[in-house]
């Protein structure tokens, strides 16, 4: 799985973004502020979900498989879509 540095750097080459990096900040300033966006759009240990239940999501939330609540939350996570799935909403 890319990390979201790397999933970032993908989506700014695509549209030839210079990537040349200075002290571990980006040199071209406009790829510098779209890196701070990229990374404001959801915190770290969020995970942005649709607004409406997949029937994937609910199908894990209605399983009997956890012992506890977080494990339901992953689950009900994991099945949720991801940016750039093609079952994306």
């Amino acid at each position: 799985m890319m990390t979201e540095r790397e999933r970032f750097e993908a989506w700014a080459k695509s549209r030839g973004n210079q990537m040349q990096m200075i002290e571990g900040e980006y040199a071209c300033p406009i790829t510098s502020d779209q890196w701070e966006a990229w990374r404001a759009r959801c915190p770290d240990g969020w995970q942005v979900v649709p607004k409406t239940v997949t029937a994937e999501m609910d199908a894990a939330y209605a399983s009997d498989a956890y012992d506890t609540a977080q494990q339901c939350h992953d689950a009900v996570l994991a099945a949720a879509p991801k940016p750039g799935d093609d079952n994306e909403l």
